[in-house]
């Protein structure tokens, strides 16, 4: 990892951000988890940590490159709930949202070798839902196109 990419995930989202969020003013336990984290260094971060965070859409622009590092080394990683949910929340995001961070045709790859992957199956919910959001990053075309 080049230096400045270590240097970077030593930091924590709310002093990258220049931005303290204070105390939650609301009790749920997102918003306390959040509000949490981004007070955690980066490098600390679980597939389970980016999975809240980016489903929140907070700290995109770090924590989606950070996912798909996890990803290439493993399309189906666990982010706490079922296998793949890290891939699943990742493509939820709008493609303007994730073509300005992260290469769309390696997310292609990565989902591709996600629904090709022996050994842990994913639900067919899962599976559908992926083969969907693949086919919405190819402008429409099938995944197997």
């Amino acid at each position: 990892m080049p230096a400045a990419k270590e240097l970077l995930r030593e930091r924590t989202l709310q002093d990258i951000e220049a931005n303290a969020w204070g105390e939650p003013t609301f009790s749920s336990s997102l918003v306390i988890r959040c509000h949490a984290l981004r007070r955690k260094p980066l490098k600390d971060f679980s597939p389970g940590d980016m999975r809240v965070m980016i489903g929140q859409e907070i700290g995109l622009p770090y924590l989606l490159p950070m996912a798909l590092e996890a990803l290439v080394a493993d399309p189906l990683v666990e982010g706490d709930y079922f296998p793949g949910d890290l891939l699943l929340t990742v493509l939820r995001r709008s493609v303007d949202e994730l073509a300005g961070i992260i290469a769309l045709d390696e997310l292609v790859s990565i989902a591709r070798r996600a629904l090709a992957m022996d050994g842990r199956e994913l639900a067919r919910r899962e599976r559908e839902e992926i083969e969907q959001r693949v086919s919405v990053l190819n402008g429409g075309e099938a995944v197997g196109e």
